[in-house]
């Protein structure tokens, strides 16, 4: 196994996002702790719309538990492609915000759904404009959403190992659930329990510069740290063959058949654990930060 070298810090400038079709970012676990974290950071104003909103539709006990609503729809509602950005696999690195091939992505979602919630549509609207926000900050920050598309962001790379076969059957599964499980969140309890338990620690850890810094950014951007962790090789995401993030080494890309097998250590979820927290933490943080422009008037920034 190639020996893993990325650090916290390096995460979010060095890794890249992936493309899926039909799987979730993060799972529960992930996007229940990045919309905790936000809540932990509304104003008051923007905090009592989010609650108001949450009430008057009526279909979950918090923000944080609406956020996975995205997932549980995906196939229904005709937004599948949002949820992630495919990128052609000689991209070196992201550098602006258009969707690839003009089709709709997690990136031109979030500016829409946040254009809703901002306007005076009925409540119905704006309430489910709001789920969408919250699972969209989730998606940009999950590496694995900020892909490719012929291996569904990973989820056509098996993994064996230290997460398979109870917590993943697959490298974007790895990324989702089994890393939150096993280094991030406490050993049983209630998930919800133990994502807001989460996000408090997490959101503890952050200082005022990072926040500042973290929202002094534009979605595409976090789309490009996302795919930067994504096709760093500590990832084990790509073959790189001449400047081409590979499917492996006989194949350029995935077109079925025989699928790589990627061995996960209990070393790659120590080093992929800092990253993973990064991610949760800067997605809580920035949606905090969108959601109290989008609600709160008074809303100056970070800080102020």
């Amino acid at each position: 196994m190639r020996k893993l070298v990325f650090a916290a810090g390096a995460a979010a400038a060095a890794f890249a996002p992936l493309p899926l079709a039909p799987a979730q970012a993060w799972g529960p676990d992930g996007h229940h702790t990045v919309c905790a974290i936000a809540y932990r950071n509304l104003t008051q104003t923007a905090k009592a719309e989010v609650d108001r909103l949450i009430a008057a539709d009526g279909r979950y006990p918090s923000f944080a538990a609406s956020c996975t609503w995205a997932d549980e729809v995906r196939t229904s509602l005709g937004r599948g492609g949002e949820h992630f950005v495919n990128y052609p696999r000689n991209l070196a690195k992201v550098s602006g915000p258009a969707c690839p091939g003009g089709a709709p992505c997690v990136i031109s979602a979030i500016a829409a759904d946040l254009q809703t919630l901002r306007g005076a549509g009925p409540d119905a609207k704006r309430a489910e404009a709001l789920k969408w926000v919250g699972h969209w900050f989730g998606d940009i920050h999950q590496p694995l959403h900020i892909s490719f598309a012929d291996d569904r962001g990973g989820n056509e790379i098996k993994a064996s190992g230290a997460c398979a076969p109870v917590h993943s059957k697959n490298l974007h599964s790895a990324w989702d659930g089994c890393i939150i499980r096993e280094r991030i969140f406490p050993k049983g309890g209630d998930p919800l329990a133990n994502a807001d338990a989460t996000a408090a620690k997490l959101d503890g850890a952050v200082t005022l510069a990072r926040r500042k810094a973290w929202v002094a950014s534009q979605p595409w951007q976090w789309a490009a740290e996302s795919y930067a962790v994504t096709i760093a090789p500590p990832t084990h995401y790509c073959v790189m063959k001449g400047g081409t993030c590979r499917y492996s080494p006989s194949q350029a890309t995935y077109g079925g058949g025989a699928q790589r097998t990627e061995k996960l250590t209990a070393a790659y979820l120590d080093r992929a654990a800092p990253i993973v927290r990064d991610r949760l933490s800067r997605g809580g943080v920035r949606l905090a930060d969108a959601l109290n422009r989008a609600l709160d008037p008074a809303y100056r920034g970070v800080g102020m």
